[in-house]
């Protein structure tokens, strides 16, 4: 060592080396520590872990709503009108009744939907007039109503069947359809001659998928035999899809015009046989999908013409882009033929419509029973899984606290056992290893600092007066060179014991056995940690209000088992 200065600076860098394991570590173990003695305390006291444990405070919720209903109806009724406070509870429990609660919803939709089912069914059975029930399902707000309510309905079976019968005995369709018919004929007075594309579609949509003051022929009514018609028509498709025919004939051009100017003549000829290796692909889009057959031959009949020839091909697909966005050409060619095809679909299928058989009123009375009987059974299910589920939980306590009392206490004697190995080893390391090392060593320095401070003053009075400026006496002169020769050793031996102190601080050494308290340390916050993590998802209902409020240090010093 090279002084006092360096003794200074290692016993500053073994605090510091201490306050870094310490520190935050401690303090987490020290809270969850806290936890445990909470959880120790009440864990094995029967009424206090039944009134704390959120899966008994859903049993006795289950119990009062249970008894306090009519029915199992009214029963899980009153039961979701409480799902805010069963999803507070957080437990096992709560998650079961949750889902059931939920199922027959998912299925059948919520009560307030489904209340439009009851009413009709309640409406026939009191006043069965076919007038009279035609008349309460196409009065508004019901409409909308059954539109909801059908939507809600799962599985597709019950909704086809009662949106039929209900269309059937309203005749609903046909008059919506009657409608829009008398629209698009009402066409050819002015829009034919005045509007554009985008407001034929506009329309189109608005007839099939509904909007503001219509009710979609496909969207509402799921009329798919309607929607086949529009889909294989030509005519139809060529203006719906117009304005994506003109983007791809702008791509196309894009491609064979690139063989010319990009500058990588590589890629531009990949691009240009990308085009032409596609192009029967490319005249099925136009047929198929954009019905514009005319185009679709006219590919076919250049890809014999023309072959691998970019400056026709750029020449023919400027001239297709020409002449179909032409104005003459949207007039005659896509709008015309648009507007009398939709009239003739329109037409068609209002023809079919009013040949089909009308259902019964009683037809109806019996899907709506049907309908109403299957909601009933799922929420019977429902209500007898939820009081099971609550017996259950009931039943199994014993069990079940046993097997949570039994983890707890493996957990706790681990943690308790990881902190002693860590105490322990901070005893050996501190208490034993530098904090006795250095007393040892400091005493022997005092020692040796008192022998000398006795013959300084033995030495003194050896000399007596003499030495104020007399000739010593031969015998006094040597027997204090004896003197200041032993003074000399007693000062070396005290110097040496204070340096050697800074022997027991050499870094090396405390580096070593500071890694080995850090291991210890790590394994107590591995036990503290598990034990943790099962304290707040098992037990956290035991703790939940309680702030642990501990001091670090006493965890540095030891740790006590409940």
């Amino acid at each position: 060592m090279n002084g006092d200065s360096d003794i200074i600076k290692n016993l500053e860098y073994v605090a510091n080396a201490f306050e870094e394991i310490f520190g935050k570590r401690l303090l987490f173990i020290a809270q969850v520590d806290a936890r445990r003695k909470a959880v120790s305390d009440i864990i094995n006291n029967d009424a206090i872990f039944m009134e704390k444990d959120p899966n008994f405070v859903l049993i006795r919720m289950i119990e009062e709503t249970n008894r306090q209903s009519q029915n199992f109806l009214t029963f899980l009724r009153n039961l979701r009108a409480k799902r805010a406070q069963i999803q507070q509870l957080e437990s096992e429990l709560s998650t079961f009744v949750l889902e059931q609660l939920q199922r027959t919803e998912e299925g059948f939709g919520g009560e307030d939907s489904f209340d439009i089912f009851w009413r009709l069914y309640g409406v026939i059975a009191k006043n069965p007039d076919k007038n009279y029930i035609e008349g309460f399902l196409i009065t508004p707000p019901h409409p909308f109503e059954f539109q909801k309510a059908l939507s809600k309905l799962k599985g597709g079976k019950f909704a086809r069947e009662l949106r039929k019968l209900i269309e059937g005995l309203t005749n609903q369709e046909s008059l919506y359809l009657t409608r829009y018919l008398a629209e698009v004929s009402n066409w050819h007075n002015r829009e034919i001659n005045t509007e554009e594309v985008p407001f034929f579609v506009s329309k189109t949509n608005s007839f099939l998928y509904g909007g503001g003051m219509y009710l979609g022929i496909y969207s509402y009514f799921k009329d798919k035999a309607l929607l086949s018609y529009i889909l294989k028509s030509h005519a139809i498709l060529h203006l719906m899809r117009y304005q994506q025919e003109l983007a791809l004939l702008e791509k196309l051009k894009e491609d064979v015009i690139s063989y010319h100017t990009d500058a990588d003549w590589a890629k531009s000829t990949s691009r240009f046989m990308q085009f032409y290796n596609r192009i029967n692909k490319i005249a099925d889009t136009f047929a198929s999908r954009f019905g514009n057959p005319a185009t679709a031959a006219k590919f076919l009949e250049n890809k014999e013409r023309f072959g691998e020839w970019p400056e026709k091909w750029l020449e023919f697909i400027e001239s297709e882009l020409s002449e179909i966005s032409a104005p003459n050409y949207r007039r005659t060619q896509i709008i015309q033929p648009f507007v009398l095809e939709l009239e003739r679909i329109f037409g068609l299928r209002l023809s079919e419509l009013r040949a089909t058989k009308k259902p019964r009123l009683e037809e109806l009375k019996t899907k709506l029973e049907e309908l109403i009987r299957a909601r009933t059974e799922s929420e019977n299910v429902s209500a007898r899984s939820i009081t099971q589920a609550s017996e259950n939980f009931k039943k199994e306590f014993g069990k079940r606290s046993r097997n949570l009392r039994r983890k707890f206490e493996i957990l706790s004697n681990n943690c308790i056992d990881k902190m002693m190995d860590f105490v322990n080893a901070k005893y050996n390391l501190i208490e034993r290893r530098i904090r006795l090392e250095i007393y040892r060593r400091l005493r022997n320095a005092h020692a040796a600092v008192k022998s000398e401070k006795k013959f300084v003053q033995h030495s003194l009075n050896t000399i007596g007066q003499d030495f104020e400026g007399n000739l010593l006496n031969p015998n006094r002169f040597i027997a204090l060179l004896y003197d200041f020769h032993k003074l000399a050793i007693i000062t070396s031996i005290a110097s040496e014991s204070l340096r050697s102190i800074g022997v027991v601080l050499s870094r090396r050494d405390v580096l070593r056995r500071i890694g080995t308290l850090n291991n210890y340390l790590l394994a107590a916050e591995k036990a503290y940690t598990q034990m943790d993590n099962f304290i707040l998802t098992e037990l956290g209902f035991l703790v939940e209000n309680q702030e642990p409020n501990v001091r670090r240090e006493e965890y540095g010093r030891a740790t006590t088992r409940s």
